[in-house]
């Protein structure tokens, strides 16, 4: 007989608990939102926004790459949220290290939701 196994931090929650967990994780990152017009409806009567985020990563840095921007990507997707875009600034006017880093703006579409 096989025993029944499941991740409870992950399975007993729901697509809106996800969410809300991501969003507590990354809020660091959080930029702003703004709801979408859905055909036939007024942006006022909207369900569904784009929230953005952005990620700050050394272009040079095979850990940033691997540990930021992809983590942040699969997480989100893992979540429910739909990445619709991304915006790369590639000098974002920060330095790091005396380096200069890029800046990652992931444009994520969700449903209207209170978090």
């Amino acid at each position: 007989m096989v025993e029944k196994r499941a991740d409870k931090s992950f399975s007993e929650k729901t697509p809106a608990d996800l969410r809300r967990d991501f969003r507590r994780d990354w809020i660091s990152s959080y930029v702003g939102n703004f709801p979408i017009p859905e055909e036939g409806k007024q942006v006022q009567d909207s369900t569904i926004q784009v929230e953005a985020y952005e990620v700050i990563a050394d272009p040079l840095s095979q850990r940033d790459r691997r540990h930021l921007i992809h983590e942040f990507g699969l997480k989100a997707v893992s979540a429910g949220f739909e990445i619709v875009g991304t915006i790369v600034v590639p000098h974002a006017g920060y330095l790091e290290n005396r380096r200069e880093v890029a800046a990652v703006t992931f444009l994520l579409k969700s449903p209207i939701e209170k978090w």
